[in-house]
């Protein structure tokens, strides 16, 4: 596998990242370095689920593949939800310890993709350390960009924005269940 097959597997793999990164971008409360933890996050798992699916190959998928899409349409509806009820609210006070275990939840259903990814790929020739790295290079870029968007787009519709960005998961968990 060459560099333009990696790059393909990689942005085709960092889609929802960009998209969730949008909807998280448009909460009022996103900090520069909330936007940047969050990248750093779906890279990091974009790679390692990649890996992990790599290195444990079609048995991991057999036991995962009959519930991994309900696992990943459930934290998206949660999210989505939790979101728009947040965008909803008139109090403006946002818990913001919830957003590392946000984080991690997004991380997860994100990477579900990822791993199945890394399964198919243990069976073809790849230079898999150059794929590994462009998958969580692409997904920390396509992140950063998508969560800069949303903020930018957030600060200019304000908190209600919050409640476009929780139809966007919800979108994202329709479309994962539909696949």
């Amino acid at each position: 596998m060459n560099f333009i097959q990696s790059f393909l597997l990689a942005f085709s793999l960092s889609l929802d990242c960009f998209a969730i990164s949008i909807s998280q971008g448009l909460k009022a409360n996103k900090t520069k370095e909330s936007i940047i933890i969050l990248a750093i996050l779906f890279g990091l798992f974009q790679a390692g689920m990649f890996v992990m699916g790599f290195y444990v190959g079609s048995y991991l998928l057999s036991f995962f593949s009959s519930f991994s899409t309900w696992i990943a349409v459930g934290l998206l509806l949660y999210i989505g939800v939790k979101m728009i009820k947040e965008g909803l609210e008139e109090d403006e006070e946002e818990i913001e310890v919830s957003n590392l275990k946000e984080y991690l939840l997004l991380s997860i259903a994100t990477s579900i993709d990822a791993l199945a990814a890394g399964v198919s790929y243990n069976t073809v020739k790849v230079d898999f350390a150059l794929t590994s790295f462009v998958v969580g290079i692409i997904s920390f870029l396509m992140a950063i960009i998508g969560g800069f968007a949303g903020k930018q787009i957030g600060s200019k519709f304000g908190k209600h924005s919050e409640v476009f960005g929780g139809l966007v998961l919800i979108g994202l968990a329709i479309k994962t269940f539909l696949s």
